[in-house]
């Protein structure tokens, strides 16, 4: 995948995800009923993930049938992944913090967080360096 997937985007991922390969009138019978959006805007941002190697297109007779070409998962890694290289190394736990205050967990998350956060605390430094610009941290 070349680039990343915008708001509006993500939601045409969201509907492929769910049917496994689907074709852009049932892309659009979902989101025009969600969104409230028109085919046209559906369309485009289809064409839009295609050209971002989203979606690759295959055709069943005369219909053209699209599927997603990174699983779920690996976009939501991705954008956490790139919404975290913007933040200040010093700060980057809070807002890890705040995210898992705010967010539901189930059970097995918590104790599949809890293990991977006993594992990185035997290794873990006293604090992070900043990595923001002039010094703004403090360090």
């Amino acid at each position: 995948m070349s680039d990343l997937i915008t708001d509006a985007e993500w939601e045409v991922m969201r509907v492929v995800w769910t049917l496994k390969e689907t074709s852009s009138t049932k892309i659009v019978k979902v989101l025009s009923n969600k969104m409230d959006w028109s085919s046209s805007t559906i369309k485009t941002l289809i064409r839009r993930l295609v050209k971002k190697d989203a979606l690759q297109i295959s055709s069943k007779g005369r219909t053209y049938l699209y599927k997603a070409t990174i699983s779920e998962q690996s976009a939501m890694n991705n954008a956490l992944f790139d919404l975290f290289s913007h933040l200040c190394h010093k700060k980057s736990g809070k807002a890890l913090l705040n995210l898992i205050q705010r967010i539901d967990l189930s059970k097995q998350d918590i104790i599949s967080l809890q293990k991977i956060l006993d594992d990185k605390l035997k290794v873990a430094p006293e604090e992070l360096a900043c990595n923001c610009l002039s010094n703004c941290c403090g360090d």
